[in-house]
């Protein structure tokens, strides 16, 4: 059990029986096994407090603290089961890294949409995610160190005579052993050089990745053009180039989930040909500044409506493309997300959320 479930569960239930606390945890466990990133984005719908793409995921989650404890109500506990679904998250994002744990962490992040929701009942889960998409792209961007061939039992020189002696006296057949014994030799050793030489090759090939990555980004930064438009980035109507900067950004980063000092490319970026950055955009005014063509091609790149109340930014580019008028597409983003496409955001906290959730369709998709 997570030293601080009491804590969260108290919050639903306060003074919660030991017991109770038990076999809640229990169906946590039993949920969270082997968990797919689609189980995990209900989670975090139902954490949200979002609607959800398949209505039968609540009584799959609900039925795992059923079984667990009969006395648990199936419905009319929308809180407590808000609660468990924020403390399940955790559960998820405390496993052993994956898909998985990647998509479950940028999608909470996303969610909140750079806390532009009003506050959750515990923020914890917030800050898990950003611990663990920090921690992680340290992690995957450590330079991994080639492996040495490492043969546990060599064949001896002596061993090899004592055989060219047996085949030149016929006495072989009379020492069956020796030979057994060094074809068993010859096979650990094929198989640990086997072994060394993949894990070698991993390494170089994570090595090789870090490298492209950082070279790509580095050309990206130090040559100030936009790859999708062909353009010098300061002459872009600074709204738009937020979403620039986030997309593109993404596409030149191999490694989930994402690179750490991503903030700071992005920063420098939008700070290209400028003196200094205004305090606040909003989603509208970027995505109505944005050009339609790129909108259009950028949208052609995936199925963003799929994960639309997550992934806000996207849907509002998706739904901006079906329609002429500036405005009439906000309806229909506010109603789906529960954002306010007005609301104040600062331009690299929206470069930053186009990026998450760049990354989190591209994850979506594995």
């Amino acid at each position: 059990m997570h030293k601080f479930f009491a804590n969260w569960y108290g919050l639903a239930r306060p003074e919660p029986p030991s017991e109770t606390l038990n076999s809640r945890w229990a169906g946590i466990e039993a949920y969270c096994q082997g968990i797919q990133k689609d189980s995990a984005f209900e989670l975090v719908r139902l954490f949200f407090g979002l609607p959800l793409h398949d209505e039968s995921s609540e009584d799959t989650f609900r039925q795992s603290f059923k079984d667990a404890d009969t006395a648990f109500f199936m419905k009319d506990n929308n809180l407590e089961v808000q609660v468990l679904a924020g403390s399940a998250i955790i559960s998820i994002l405390e496993q052993v890294p994956s898909h998985a744990t990647d998509a479950t962490a940028l999608a909470v992040l996303c969610a909140d949409c750079r806390s532009l929701r009003a506050p959750m009942i515990f923020n914890d889960v917030i800050l898990y995610a950003r611990d663990y998409i920090a921690k992680e792209t340290d992690r995957v961007r450590q330079s991994d160190v080639l492996s040495t061939v490492e043969i546990t039992a060599p064949i001896q020189t002596q061993e090899l005579k004592a055989l060219g002696s047996a085949l030149k006296d016929g006495s072989l057949q009379t020492t069956p052993d020796l030979l057994v014994k060094l074809l068993e030799k010859s096979m650990t050793a094929m198989v640990e050089l086997s072994r060394a030489t993949e894990k070698s090759v991993s390494a170089l090939r994570s090595n090789l990745e870090n490298q492209q990555e950082e070279t790509n980004i580095l050309w990206w930064l130090f040559g100030e053009q936009s790859r999708d438009r062909e353009k010098y980035v300061g002459d872009i109507d600074l709204p738009g180039l937020c979403l620039l900067v986030g997309k593109e950004l993404a596409d030149l980063t191999i490694l989930q989930p994402g690179s750490r000092p991503a903030p700071a490319f992005m920063d420098r970026m939008l700070r290209t040909g400028r003196a200094n950055l205004p305090a606040s955009t909003t989603i509208a005014e970027a995505v109505n500044s944005s050009s339609r063509e790129w909108r259009r091609a950028w949208m052609n790149s995936g199925d963003p409506t799929t994960f639309g109340d997550i992934s806000p930014v996207h849907f509002a580019t998706s739904k901006s493309l079906e329609t002429e008028e500036a405005s009439a597409w906000i309806p229909m983003f506010e109603s789906r997300t529960g954002l306010k496409a007005a609301h104040a955001i600062g331009p690299l906290d929206l470069a930053i959320q186009t990026y998450q959730e760049s990354l989190l369709l591209r994850l979506a998709k594995q």
